[in-house]
């Protein structure tokens, strides 16, 4: 039988009620800390830039010398930094995966997120704080955005172009000669970039690499020909596949062969060209009675009759839609005087004098 002095040794000896919840609490706070701090450097500079631009907007409040408008384009600079954060949940780390797999959607992000930043420590801070490079904000926001751009240019060749003394060179005297509203106006244009980068964070671009290059289906071959095979299907939609990849084929070679028949007509036409140059060049080093003299005609092609003459007509096909025809390129007016000229499919010197020769 237990006396009750021995009861209120039992309940003495009993840990409190609430301790264990207290217990519960803090170890769900230490969990919450370990998962805030593995966050990206995107999601912890969004984080403490609202967090000190804030504070600073409530210390600027207070100072006379301040201008309503400037003060009212940095307040409206901090909120617009706030709606994009709450828009895509960036200090929650809802990003994260994402920027860790686009390298162009972490460069666009930090860019203008970290200009921001330094825009806080450089310009911003020292209004406040006399010695702000020994305060908590600085000593928090700094490492973050050496962080910040070491992400940036991960991937890439190129150096960061930024380092300490790129963030620290300005003192409080010298940001005191720096118009504020350029201030405000900097700020603002940040804040208006990452607003704009909606889209790009909607549909990033992801990087490319071996890994998901080996996992990608195999692309099919391109088909050279396919251009012709879509205007014969276009033209003929009732006709057999198979039918239609053999004409477009044939059409495919016919322009390979008159594309190398040009090139290699067009070479020897240069050659003829080069010799019948030279030949003059001898010519006019003979005597003109040599040259009459080695002259005899033969009378060859007098017993032939002329060609006939046929009216012109024009050789097309009518396209079913437009009821338009295509025309052959018309006789070269130096042709009709009776000088070659070189066709411009083959690149075959000519010499036609008629349309019906030339059809």
């Amino acid at each position: 039988m237990s006396t009750g002095k021995d009861d209120g040794h039992q309940k003495a000896s009993g840990p409190p009620s609430h301790l264990g919840a207290q217990l519960i609490h803090i170890q769900d706070w230490t969990n919450k800390a370990v998962e805030l701090d593995n966050r990206s450097p995107t999601s912890r500079l969004t984080q403490e830039c609202i967090s000190i631009f804030t504070g600073i907007l409530e210390k600027l409040s207070s100072l006379p010398k301040f201008g309503e408008k400037t003060y009212g384009q940095l307040k409206a600079s901090c909120s617009l930094l706030i709606l994009w954060d709450k828009a895509h949940g960036i200090q929650a780390g809802q990003l994260d995966d994402a920027l860790s797999r686009s390298r162009s959607l972490r460069q666009s992000i930090l860019e203008p997120l970290r200009n921001m930043g330094k825009g806080i420590l450089r310009r911003l801070l020292p209004l406040v704080e006399q010695d702000y490079e020994e305060s908590e904000s600085y000593r928090t926001l700094m490492p973050i955005i050496f962080e910040a751009e070491a992400g940036m240019y991960e991937g890439y060749d190129t150096d960061s172009d930024s380092d300490e003394s790129d963030i620290c060179e300005s003192s409080h005297d010298n940001l005191g000669d720096d118009p504020w509203c350029d201030i405000a106006e900097d700020m603002n244009i940040d804040a208006q970039c990452l607003l704009e980068l909606a889209p790009l964070i909607e549909c990033p671009v992801w990087d490319c690499s071996q890994e998901s290059h080996r996992n990608s289906p195999p692309m099919g071959t391109f088909k050279l020909h396919a251009v012709y095979g879509d205007k014969i299907q276009n033209r003929f939609p009732k006709a057999d596949a198979r039918l239609v990849d053999r004409l477009a084929l044939a059409n495919w070679e016919r322009f390979r062969e008159t594309m190398t028949a040009r090139e290699h007509n067009r070479a020897t036409l240069k050659d003829g060209l080069k010799t019948q140059s030279s030949l003059r060049n001898e010519s006019a080093t003979v005597a003109p009675s040599e040259l009459k003299s080695k002259f005899n005609d033969s009378g060859l092609g007098s017993s032939v009759q002329g060609v006939s003459v046929y009216a012109e007509t024009i050789m097309s096909y009518i396209h079913d839609s437009g009821h338009t025809s295509t025309k052959i390129p018309p006789l070269p007016a130096e042709a009709k005087k009776g000088k070659s000229f070189e066709c411009i499919a083959c690149g075959i010197a000519l010499k036609i004098n008629n349309n019906s020769a030339w059809k």
